[in-house]
């Protein structure tokens, strides 16, 4: 491979997947939403920018998020909620360390992905569709919930040598007719943007 890919059950893969952080392509949209005083839910060694990080190496527990103080702004976890046994558990307690109006930014991996799936990934205790997550959070009273997929400027991975080079990763599809000549034509579109 060329070093940004690799190979894995007959599948391409960006190679950041393996190195983690995959906060670095999510921490621009999430600082539009997380401002204030917040917490990073399995920081890691990359945490949200501005956030206290919560992680377990540390001593930190997503179940017991840090006391003191008035209610946080914000609670963001980026790819931790699949690991813990109980994430509804850590969703309530969450939930209740939040001021009203608060918000909970989750950026989890992508159930298409075979890569992160429990059965491959023994890390991961569960496979989380985006729909489902939506439709969790509601369940669990928080309002206003917005999901989606991965827009063309999250998508794009800069290249680390050239300035001006940017990679569109390929569809992470097996059904390859599932690209319609519409959906190729906006993301042409979006890039001549």
């Amino acid at each position: 491979m060329n070093g940004l890919l690799y190979e894995y059950r007959g599948e391409l893969y960006p190679d950041y997947l393996k190195r983690g952080n995959a906060c670095q392509f999510i921490a621009p949209t999430a600082l539009q939403f997380c401002k204030g005083r917040g917490v990073d839910v399995g920081a890691g060694k990359w945490p949200l920018p501005g956030a206290i990080p919560v992680e377990i190496s540390d001593g930190g527990d997503a179940y017991r998020l840090p006391e003191g103080g008035e209610p946080f702004d914000f609670v963001f976890s980026s790819h931790c909620l699949e690991h813990l046994p109980d994430p509804v558990r850590a969703l309530e307690h969450w939930k209740s360390r939040l001021r009203w109006g608060g918000c909970l930014f989750l950026y989890l991996p992508h159930s298409a992905m075979r890569y992160w799936n429990p059965q491959y990934c023994r890390k991961h205790l569960h496979l989380f569709h985006p729909a489902d997550v939506a439709q969790l959070v509601r369940d669990l009273g928080f309002i206003n919930v917005i999901h989606g997929e991965a827009n063309l400027n999250q998508a794009l991975i800069k290249d680390k040598q050239c300035d001006n080079l940017y990679v569109l990763a390929a569809s992470q599809t097996r059904d390859k007719d599932a690209l319609t000549q519409a959906g190729v034509e906006k993301v042409l579109n979006d890039l001549g943007a």
